[in-house]
């Protein structure tokens, strides 16, 4: 089980986002990784999984945010990974609101060879993101 937290101020450009690796942090491609993104140009939740360099969407949410929330609120987006139990859940909260799911999927972590991390990471693809520390991890 592993738990990220991380708060930013929203790109309306591209996504930000916050994964668990499988092993220590590659210099060039980003592979096998499980990344819950939030991405400001779409204005969507999504949860990704890599596979040797293969990305697929595992769940998505493009309904929860306004027109203006991107860019006009701190968010906090939250991964969560049971490799047991083959549970993936994304999670969001804007300025002073209170944490809420947005996107779950049950991928089968163990044919997807994803059951071990060992990095947290959080990437962005837009030009106004901002990452607000502390970046908290739990997991067991």
């Amino acid at each position: 089980k592993l738990l990220a937290i991380a708060y930013v101020h929203p790109s309306t450009s591209n996504y930000i986002g916050l994964g668990f690796h499988t092993s220590t942090l590659p210099t060039d491609e980003l592979q096998n990784a499980y990344e819950a993104t939030f991405d400001g140009a779409t204005a969507s939740t999504i949860i990704f999984k890599n596979v040797s360099g293969s990305w697929s969407n595992l769940a998505s949410d493009a309904t929860i945010y306004q027109d203006d929330a991107v860019t006009s609120a701190i968010w906090g987006i939250a991964l969560y990974v049971d490799a047991d139990n083959d549970i993936q859940k994304s999670f969001v909260k804007s300025g002073t609101a209170e944490w809420i799911q947005v996107v779950s999927a049950a991928d089968d972590s163990s044919a997807s060879g994803l059951t071990s991390f060992q990095s947290v990471y959080l990437r962005h693809g837009g030009l106004n993101c901002r990452l607000i520390t502390p970046i908290m991890v739990w997991g067991s």
